[in-house]
């Protein structure tokens, strides 16, 4: 079935590829890729440290979502406890490079950003309003 598929159009609405964009796009997808890029296998709370901020909802379902689309592998070991790791499949290595691009785009122009913003947010601050109710006499 995946033979079916051609390269895509991510500008027109009924493309697969825009799914795909949707789901590689999302914050925690781009960090936990990030993060299995520079750390290997990694096992779950491995992951939460590493990705400050991250629920554990959100790791368990960012993940599945990742393995769903062939980017993340997840092995789990029959142990006592249970031990379950990750790692980056060579879908999700080719993915890698691109984002660890974007991440240091971003940290390098972060405070170039927030002055853009600063400039922007007092450009467009409503304009204070008169006091009411004072008459001068």
């Amino acid at each position: 079935m995946a033979d079916d598929f051609r390269p895509g159009n991510v500008f027109s609405g009924v493309c697969p590829a825009r799914h795909v964009l949707t789901v590689i796009a999302d914050k925690w997808s781009l960090l936990l890729i990030h993060a299995l890029a520079h750390g290997g296998v990694l096992r779950t709370a491995e992951l939460r440290r590493r990705v400050e901020g991250i629920s554990e909802k959100m790791l368990i379902q960012t993940l599945r979502r990742l393995e769903r689309f062939g980017l993340v592998s997840r092995q789990a070991h029959a142990e006592v406890p249970p031990r379950v790791e990750y790692a980056l499949t060579s879908l999700g290595h080719s993915l890698s490079e691109p984002i660890r691009a974007l991440d240091h785009w971003v940290e390098s122009h972060v405070a170039e950003i927030a002055r853009a913003q600063q400039v922007f947010d007092q450009a467009n601050a409503p304009a204070p309003a008169e006091p009411s109710g004072v008459i001068a006499g």
